[in-house]
């Protein structure tokens, strides 16, 4: 009998042991603190993704700032030559469009200004006007072609007015193209462009 009743109670405790235990489909509900404590590592988790994630997405967009910086670089230094030689032709294209031959004094200073240099003798009177860079001087007083400011191309252009009887009898416009130093010369009886080689 006790070994019946061993049995019985021995049974027992193992059916209750085998309902109360959690099995695969069952969970046993958590407390409100390891809720939380789970909640909370969560988000340091997810906080920790984003912060990796930030910190990959900025120094994407640096790589690629400079990636484009470096090439704007590139492109204005190809730009900057192509504009120096714009500036120069559209420079040379106003002055050629320019009627100045013919014109007296008065009229010319009102076309292109003051000269730089005034030059008059017995023989000739001629202005000479320097389109230059900024800062760039040609400190030559004379009626005289800058060669190497136009080669360097701190020098725009170079215009000569000549004068006879207070009247524009020819103008010469100086300028550098991508090989040479060309001279457009205009007088009353037409104009004439060629290489300052010749010359």
């Amino acid at each position: 009998m006790k070994n019946l009743l061993f049995f019985i109670l021995f049974s027992s405790l193992l059916v209750l042991g085998t309902a109360c235990s959690p099995d695969e489909g069952t969970q046993i509900p958590e407390s409100e603190d390891s809720i939380e404590e789970k909640n909370e590592q969560e988000e340091a988790e997810k906080e920790e993704l984003d912060d990796e994630v930030s910190i990959e997405e900025e120094t994407s967009k640096e790589e690629v700032e400079t990636e484009q910086k470096e090439s704007k670089q590139e492109d204005s230094n190809l730009n900057q030559e192509e504009s120096a030689s714009e500036v120069d032709q559209d420079i040379v294209t106003l002055l050629k469009g320019k009627v100045i031959v013919g014109k007296e004094i008065n009229d010319v200073k009102q076309l292109l200004g003051e000269p730089i240099v005034n030059h008059k003798d017995t023989i000739m009177h001629a202005w000479r006007y320097d389109y230059t860079e900024d800062g760039y001087k040609y400190s030559n007083e004379l009626i005289s072609v800058d060669v190497a400011g136009l080669t360097e191309r701190s020098m725009n252009a170079q215009v000569f007015v000549y004068f006879e009887n207070n009247k524009v009898s020819s103008v010469s416009i100086y300028y550098f193209t991508d090989e040479d130093i060309m001279h457009y010369r205009e007088t009353k009886e037409g104009f004439e462009e060629y290489s300052a080689s010749a010359d």
